[in-house]
C-alpha cells in the first residue's frame, strides 16, 4: 500500500499486524512503521503522497523537476510533518548539482527550523563538509565541534570524524604549498644555472627523444579511459617542461 501511494491504509495494516500478532517477529517493525506513518500523516495525506512520489521516482525524472516539486511541496505545506527530511534532501540535491550556496542555505534552514531533529545534525555535518571542500577548514571545524558537543552519539561520531578529516585536509594543504614552493625554487635555480642564456632558445636533444614517447603513452591512455587520458596528458606535459 505504501508503494501504491496509500499511506493511510498502509498505517492501518501495519497497526493491525502489530495488534493481532504481538509475539510475531514482525510486530515490532510493523509498530515502528505504523507510528512513523501516523506522525507523517499528522499534516494530511496529500503532502505525504507527493513526498513519497518525489522520492520513489526521483531516479527516473530530471533532477530539476524533482527538486522543483519538492520546493513546491514545502511552499504549499510549510508545516509538513517531514519538512526536515525534505529540506535535507533538497540540500543534498543542490550540493550534487554544485549549487553550493543554495545547498548551504537549505541545510541552515533545516538546522534553524528543526534544531532537535536528527536531520538537523546531518544538515550541519553536510554544511561542514561543503565548507571543507571549498577550502574553509577552520569554519568547518567550528561546526564539527558543535556536533561533538551533541547529546546524540551519531552526531558526536560525525563530529569526531569531521575533525579528523579537517586535520588531514590541512596537512595535505601544507604539503601542497611546500611542494609548489620547492618546485618554483627548483626551476629558478636551474634557470640561473643555464649559461649562457642563449641555450634556453635551443631545443635539447632529450626533448626530441621524449616527445614521441610521451605522445605514444598519451594516445594509448586516451583509448582506454578519458580520465586516465587527461591525467597522462598532464604528466606528459609536466615531463616535457622538466626536460
Amino acid at each position: 500500500e505504501e508503494r501504491l501511494a496509500d499511506p493511510a491504509r498502509a498505517r492501518r495494516l501495519y497497526a493491525e499486524v502489530a495488534d493481532k500478532y504481538p509475539t510475531n517477529r514482525l510486530a515490532r517493525r510493523a509498530r515502528t512503521r505504523a507510528d512513523f506513518l501516523a506522525r507523517s500523516l499528522s499534516t494530511g495525506e496529500a503532502p505525504l503522497r507527493e513526498y513519497d512520489d518525489i522520492l520513489a521516482n526521483a531516479a527516473t525524472r530530471p533532477r530539476g523537476e524533482s527538486r522543483a516539486r519538492m520546493e513546491a511541496l514545502l511552499q504549499k505545506w510549510p508545516q509538513f510533518a517531514l519538512a526536515d527530511r525534505a529540506l535535507y534532501w533538497l540540500g543534498q540535491r543542490l550540493a550534487e548539482e554544485r549549487r553550493t550556496d543554495e545547498a548551504m542555505a537549505r541545510f541552515a534552514e533545516c538546522e534553524r527550523r528543526f534544531p532537535a531533529s536528527e536531520w538537523a545534525s546531518r544538515a550541519k555535518k553536510s554544511r561542514a563538509d561543503l565548507l571543507l571542500s571549498r577550502g574553509h577548514p577552520f569554519a568547518a571545524r567550528g561546526l564539527y565541534r558543535e556536533l561533538l558537543q551533541s547529546s546524540d552519539p551519531l552526531a558526536r561520531s560525525a563530529g569526531k570524524e569531521g575533525l579528523a578529516d579537517s586535520v588531514t585536509w590541512m596537512v595535505r594543504g601544507a604539503f601542497i604549498v611546500a611542494s609548489i614552493l620547492y618546485l618554483l625554487a627548483f626551476a629558478w635555480l636551474h634557470l640561473r644555472a643555464v649559461s649562457p642564456r642563449a641555450r634556453l632558445r635551443a631545443v635539447p636533444a632529450e626533448l626530441l627523444y621524449y616527445l614521441p614517447v610521451a605522445v605514444l603513452f598519451v594516445a594509448a591512455a586516451l583509448t582506454e579511459n578519458r580520465a586516465i587520458g587527461i591525467a597522462t596528458s598532464a604528466i606528459a606535459a609536466g615531463g616535457a617542461i622538466v626536460v
